[in-house]
């Protein structure tokens, strides 16, 4: 040990390498840093770039199998249930619209075509009928 401390730990290209796969996988900070033998502290610090390089790599080969998928003809099934997953929970897209208006009172309706099943509008409410109780 040296004056300052314990001399810093050298990492290899091949496991900076590893920790950007790994992400791209989706194993958890916890698990790589097991596989690393080190902390997820340490894992932050350290590989905080290739951590960004291996998610954006795994989100960018999704959203190309779906841009394939969009192309083609074929039936996709599972792999896009599969694809719609990852969006949502790994690349933190959504199919949600959020509007904030947080100066002002107002309402937002958004009214999307039904194809062709009506206009899209919504419905009047109907007028109550009066209850039939037979006392006429």
């Amino acid at each position: 040990m040296g004056a300052g401390g314990p001399t810093p730990r050298k990492w290899t290209d091949e496991e900076r390498l590893k920790v950007e796969l790994l992400t791209a996988y989706g194993a958890t900070a916890e698990d790589i840093a097991t596989e690393l033998d080190t902390s997820t502290t340490t894992l932050y610090r350290v590989f905080n770039e290739e951590r960004k390089k291996g998610m954006a790599r795994a989100n960018a080969r999704v959203a190309q199998q779906l841009f394939k998928m969009t192309q083609s003809n074929v039936d996709s099934g599972p792999k896009l249930g599969a694809i719609v997953w990852w969006e949502k929970t790994r690349a933190g897209l959504s199919d949600r619209i959020n509007v904030n208006t947080p100066d002002m009172d107002v309402d937002v309706n958004f009214y999307m075509p039904d194809n062709g099943r009506g206009d899209g509008m919504p419905k009047e409410p109907a007028d109550e009928a009066p209850e039939a109780d037979g006392a006429g």
